[in-house]
């Protein structure tokens, strides 16, 4: 029995991505988590070289509503994410395809449990 592959080799490089979270995100330090706020409009931000390029926005799990591409930037409106769930957000260039960046983060939760003196 005998098999062939066939192999194109491109001359192209693979576009650069990355991917950084803006307003309604916050870092916990101890943590080292993104943290989301449930009630505020996030804006997350792309930079691609070579700019610009086609992107596409995975949400995973996906929002509770739909969320706005604008250019290099996602917004994810208020109440779009639910609170104690972690979310992976990614961009990745659809033309020329290959570049791709993510970021998790939870969506922060109001306090419940314990006492007050």
């Amino acid at each position: 029995s005998e098999a062939q592959v066939f192999v194109r080799v491109s001359a192209e490089s693979v576009p650069e991505v990355a991917i950084s979270p803006g307003a309604g995100i916050h870092y916990n330090t101890l943590s080292g988590t993104l943290i989301a706020s449930p009630s505020k409009r996030i804006l997350i931000a792309a930079a691609t070289d070579p700019s610009p390029l086609t992107l596409t926005w995975p949400v995973s799990p996906p929002p509770q509503a739909p969320i706005k591409q604008h250019g290099t930037s996602l917004f994810v409106p208020p109440g779009a994410l639910l609170p104690g769930v972690h979310y992976t957000v990614s961009v990745q260039t659809a033309s020329p395809p290959g570049g791709y960046a993510e970021i998790s983060l939870v969506v922060n939760r109001a306090p419940r449990g314990g006492t007050c003196r």
